[in-house]
């Protein structure tokens, strides 16, 4: 296996790689979260689609896909209450309603739940949030979880009119919801309350690139390295005495 880490002072590729060597790393880290086109939730909520990003467009059907069976692995004394869903937008000052209600639950049988929404020409272009609400019993524990699925909208033909069918206040962002500690649904464990903010946000390179993805990250070197770094079974000397080379903070490549 061979690695290699290009570091050049004063230009821009190398913050560049640096970061696409972090996104590809937290790729990997987050498949536990989003996996075969799936986003699950902090919640019992996993979310087929939309997906994260997909565009929309007003005029057309937003299809949504909620499996909330657990992917067949609900934990014991664990249920939904009430599953609501709602368009939001603080760029456009806009709340619609999407789903709300108890009918949405029941109307189905089997482990997946539908609704196909019209985006109304009504809304202006911009970035929205497909924002879930979900009440439920997880371990006999009650929790109010809130996932924002970010969703960019095209509208090419506005209609020129105010929405109001479905139109709710819009509501302090971001919001507090309390959710089952991440990654852990254990009895006897408690949940703190959390904020929830969009799932993607911006990893920022000091030099100034930035790249969106799941989680924030700032990278900020400690020294300006101006030596090029190779990493494989020939250029051992290239490593430090720990075995690995090391661009800044950021330690790459143990030797195996």
């Amino acid at each position: 296996m061979q690695t290699t880490v290009l570091v050049h002072r004063r230009q821009l590729f190398s913050a560049a790689f640096m970061a696409y060597a972090l996104i590809t790393l937290f790729a990997l880290m987050h498949l536990q979260c989003a996996e075969a086109g799936q986003y699950f939730t902090s919640g019992l909520s996993i979310i087929n689609s939309p997906s994260s990003n997909s565009p929309g467009h007003a005029g057309s059907t937003l299809p949504i896909s909620i499996d909330v069976s657990g992917d067949g692995k609900l934990p014991d004394n664990s249920f939904f209450s009430l599953l609501e869903i709602y368009l939001v937008s603080s760029e456009t000052n806009i709340n619609l309603t999407v789903v709300s209600g108890t009918d949405f639950l029941s109307q189905e049988s089997g482990s997946v739940r539908h609704e196909n929404f019209m985006i109304p020409t009504c809304i202006k272009a911009g970035n929205y949030n497909l924002t879930f609400y979900e009440t439920s019993q997880i371990e006999g524990k009650p929790f109010f979880i809130i996932t924002p699925i970010p969703l960019p909208i095209e509208n090419s033909s506005p209609s020129g009119s105010a929405c109001t069918d479905g139109l709710n206040t819009l509501q302090d962002q971001p919001q507090v919801f309390s959710a089952p500690p991440e990654g852990s649904l254990s009895a006897g464990e408690t949940s703190d309350s959390s904020i929830a903010a969009s799932p993607l946000s911006t990893i920022t390179v000091s030099v100034g690139v930035s790249f969106t993805f799941p989680t924030t990250i700032t990278v900020t070197p400690t020294q300006e390295p101006t030596t090029v770094y190779r990493y494989n079974d020939v250029h051992r000397d290239m490593v430090d005495d720990s075995g690995h080379a090391t661009v800044g903070s950021i330690r790459i490549c143990p030797r195996q």
